[in-house]
């Protein structure tokens, strides 16, 4: 089970692998994180810590990024 993220302007739809039915549409890409936990968690029983590790990793990621952002 997965749950996949298609990014396009200016929104983006939160799908799952599992559940072809589900579907949720954010205009930020936290809350598309967001509501892809809140299915896992909901409907699949994935652990809350589980479910929000892609977020965190992506956060993460983004932090590191805009440290090392060269600013002219």
């Amino acid at each position: 089970m997965a749950v996949y993220r298609d990014i396009s302007d200016p929104s983006i739809v939160v799908g799952c692998t599992e559940c072809p039915w589900w579907f949720a549409m954010r205009f930020d890409l936290i809350e598309a994180y967001k509501a892809g936990e809140q299915h896992q968690i909901d409907v699949h029983e994935i652990e809350p810590a589980r479910a929000q590790e892609p977020r965190r990793l992506f956060e993460q990621r983004a932090e590191k990024r805009a440290r090392h952002a060269v600013t002219v």
